[in-house]
């Protein structure tokens, strides 16, 4: 059975996280709050921010809101090097779309992640900006995220915390 995390979820995340809970087993350990916005963490030389800005979508990264954003390892943006688009607007929507996929609303650390799937007997849906949502489950001590009928990713680092949301990162794009 899968569930949901909810906004209330997120909430009792940032409890847990006051308690010093650190990440599951099979994850950096949770690291601690890294002050600055989401901007800052991913870092302006990064692909991430790159297509980020390309896609018009950096304003969320700097605004007071709080998101967890799943931020791919720069390799990985090397599949999207041989797509073609009909024009520059096309390319920004998609990208936009896809770069979507990667943002959860609110901040939900891995521990959440972990439980949910854990009340969820062994996976749960987490909503996503681009209106769909991923699912997450264990494989082993490790956390995967997939989106329906695409790629599946593994979190490599979990839970950099700033004061805008947090960072996880993966080794791969979430694709459908």
């Amino acid at each position: 059975m899968k569930i949901i995390l909810t906004a209330a979820m997120a909430a009792s995340a940032l409890a847990l996280a006051a308690c010093g809970e650190t990440a599951p087993e099979g994850m950096n350990e949770a690291i601690e709050e890294q002050g600055g916005n989401l901007a800052a963490g991913i870092g302006e030389d990064s692909r991430f921010a790159a297509a980020m800005e390309e896609a018009g979508l950096t304003g969320l990264l700097d605004g007071p809101v709080p998101y967890t954003i799943i931020v791919p390892a720069d390799a990985a943006f090397d599949a999207l090097a041989d797509a073609e688009y009909e024009n520059d607007e096309a390319r920004k929507e998609a990208l936009g779309q896809l770069l979507s996929a990667h943002i959860l609303n609110g901040t939900i650390l891995s521990e959440d992640i972990a439980n949910a799937i854990a009340s969820g007997d062994g996976a749960a849906e987490l909503p996503n900006m681009a209106g769909s949502s991923l699912t997450a489950q264990k494989d082993g001590d490790a956390i995967t995220l997939s989106l329906a009928e695409g790629s599946t990713v593994r979190v490599t680092a979990a839970d950099e915390r700033y004061d805008n949301g947090v960072i996880h990162r993966v080794d791969g794009l979430l694709t459908s």
